[in-house]
């Protein structure tokens, strides 16, 4: 099981540097970030603080369009370049009060079920939309070998998920090592996981 792929939509002007991860360009449904294979599970949308506000404020009819896409993937969120307090301290050119701001975004949260994760500036935001894929692929990988467990009858199935499961920690870990940023905490987690998964399998391997 290869490492993943990150998939940036053609529309996104700016797009975010991923380091020796392979990066596709492509028309996406909803959100900026995916990852291939999970375009229709995994969605990021990225804003800076001036356009998550125009987003919410002036542009309001249009991004109740985008939030419903949002809100139909299983792992949606809404990543701003900026901190909350950024917000609360109306740091962005539009007049709009950052009461109008703080409520739209408390609506987003509760009313589509699309959270919004203000990360501080670019950099954060980019490492954090990065994580985010990331464990989202692992939790749906890690749901499909389960699945695949317990419907298969064989046993010599059960092996091979496993082998393919730590693979892809391993490959995980090696792409993460190479950015400055990484989480090493995270790293550690998918090295352990991954031996783990080989000796015990936890997806019903060999004792």
């Amino acid at each position: 099981m290869e490492a993943i792929s990150i998939i940036v939509d053609t529309r996104e002007q700016v797009p975010y540097a991923f380091g020796s991860r392979q990066v596709v360009r492509q028309a996406l449904p909803a959100g900026d970030y995916s990852v291939e294979g999970f375009e229709s599970l995994i969605a990021v949308e990225r804003k800076t603080l001036e356009d998550f506000v125009h987003s919410v404020i002036r542009d309001r009819e249009r991004f109740k369009k985008e939030l419903l896409k949002l809100a139909d993937y299983l792992h949606p969120c809404i990543v701003v370049e900026a901190s909350l307090p950024d917000v609360l301290l109306s740091r962005y050119p539009s007049g709009a009060h950052p009461n109008s701001v703080f409520g739209a975004t408390v609506s987003i949260c509760v009313d589509y079920c699309v959270p919004v994760f203000f990360c501080g500036d670019r950099q954060a935001a980019r490492r954090f939309t990065e994580e985010f894929l990331v464990r989202a692929v692992m939790q749906q990988l890690s749901q499909r070998a389960i699945d695949m467990n317990q419907k298969s009858n064989s046993s010599q199935a059960k092996p091979r998920i496993n082998e393919e499961w730590a693979a892809f920690l391993e490959n995980e870990a090696a792409q993460m090592e190479q950015h400055d940023d990484s989480n090493p905490d995270l790293v550690m987690a998918m090295r352990i996981g991954a031996d783990a998964i080989m000796k015990r399998g936890p997806f019903g391997g060999v004792d």
